[in-house]
């Protein structure tokens, strides 16, 4: 065996399982065996009788667990064999999320030092993020059964380096969509937890004969969702985005968001030019002396300056429009008439290339009974159990539709 494998595979044991790997060549007769554990090498190529004792203590690497000896042997053989091509079938049995990326990187460093090609099946996120980590080319292939046949979407190479070099999918739980059903991509970490909890409210009747596997994600924003929706859809990942009535306030963030979704944004610009139109034309512009006394009468609670004791100010400083006052109302807060109609179309519109936004303003607006906003009123809706009863009937009924739209059978 050669001594710089014996090395290296020594050195993987140890990062993945904070033990050592020894090559006992003195096992007798013209059996070698692998020993797990720590022991200085000997001194000579002809060991003394005590470092034979210590070393026959140290216990047989296939006495060990599943996932050590299953790892183990793995890469003993892919190391060591001459194969040029090898089938390797969910090398994450028995590992730990953090061991099954590292292995995922280790196959694919050495296909790339080896030249050799392997053909990975896989259930694990943590090893495609492993694999994507490695030097090695991928081509990522997401098959999805429908009835009695498989469809497979593929990804080449440039295609998975391309995506692979974004931070969004590279920090986030993206990749988990590739062994889900579907994904719905909300604004922010609180959407998804309310939306998961009105999904858990749901019976399977509701929805379709078999409650589909959905993974809720988050994308910091806005104007970074249009990224997840392009890098799912590339792998042909059903995926739906949920997002507040202001998402329409952006052109730039919402023709982004409809092209990754597969619309054309010009068939959307012409009723958003309506909506807008009508929104900025309402904005409230102020007189001097009004601001001077508004802003006047603001800093008389103030006693100390902080964020916080001024947040008054800025609100006296603040030039409100169409759009500030929508943000809660949704539909409800546009001017009737052409604009109306223009609005009611742009959702309907959106919503049928699974872009839905909340015709009531914010998720909040949806369970109006609670104050506060984000964090804190998700946290007092889920206490008070409120999702569960009739006050979450309006978010259920909106996201059923959700539903609908990307769940397996729905049209």
């Amino acid at each position: 065996m050669r001594q710089d494998l014996e090395v290296r595979l020594n050195g993987i044991c140890r990062e993945a399982f904070d033990k050592g790997l020894i090559l006992d060549t003195w096992a007798g007769g013209s059996s070698w065996a692998l020993r797990v554990g720590e022991l200085a090498p000997p001194n000579s190529s002809r060991p003394d009788q005590k470092y034979l004792e210590e070393l026959r203590e140290l216990p047989l690497l296939h006495t060990q667990g599943d996932g050590m000896r299953s790892m183990m042997g793995l890469l003993l053989n892919l190391m060591t064999g001459h194969q040029s091509i090898s089938l390797v079938d969910e090398p994450e049995a028995f590992l730990h999320p953090p061991q099954a990326r590292f292995l995922g990187k280790l196959l694919s460093e050495d296909t790339s030092e080896s030249l050799r090609t392997i053909f990975l099946s896989t259930h694990s996120s943590d090893v495609v993020h492993g694999v994507l980590e490695g030097s090695a080319n991928t081509t990522v292939v997401r098959l999805r059964r429908q009835g009695n046949t498989n469809e497979a979407a593929v990804l080449d190479n440039d295609a998975v380096r391309k995506l692979w070099s974004d931070p969004l999918l590279r920090y986030s739980n993206l990749l988990e969509g590739l062994f889900t059903d579907a994904v719905v991509v909300c604004e922010s970490d609180a959407d998804c937890k309310f939306f998961a909890s009105i999904r858990d409210t749901l019976s399977a009747t509701e929805v379709d004969t078999r409650r589909a596997d959905i993974l809720f994600t988050s994308c910091g924003g806005k104007s970074r969702m249009h990224v997840a929706v392009e890098s799912l859809r590339a792998a042909s990942v059903p995926v739906a985005v949920v997002g507040d009535f202001d998402v329409l306030n952006d052109w730039p963030t919402l023709s982004r968001l409809v092209k990754s979704a597969g619309g054309n944004p010009l068939d959307f610009e012409p009723d958003w030019r309506i909506l807008s139109g009508a929104l900025t034309a309402k904005a409230r512009t102020p007189s001097v002396i009004g601001m001077k006394e508004a802003v006047a009468k603001a800093f008389e609670a103030v006693t100390e300056v902080t964020t916080k004791s001024l947040a008054p100010v800025r609100e006296a400083l603040k030039i409100e429009n169409g759009w500030d006052r929508v943000k809660n109302t949704g539909l409800t807060g546009v001017p009737k008439g052409d604009a109306y109609l223009a609005a009611s179309r742009l959702l309907d519109g959106l919503g049928a290339i699974h872009i839905h936004l909340l015709p009531v303003g914010e998720m909040e607006d949806l369970v109006p009974m609670v104050s506060g906003h984000g964090p804190a009123w998700l946290a007092e809706v889920l206490e008070r159990r409120l999702h569960e009863g009739p006050d979450g009937d309006s978010a259920r009924g909106f996201f059923n539709e959700v539903i609908q739209s990307i769940a397996p059978g729905a049209e």
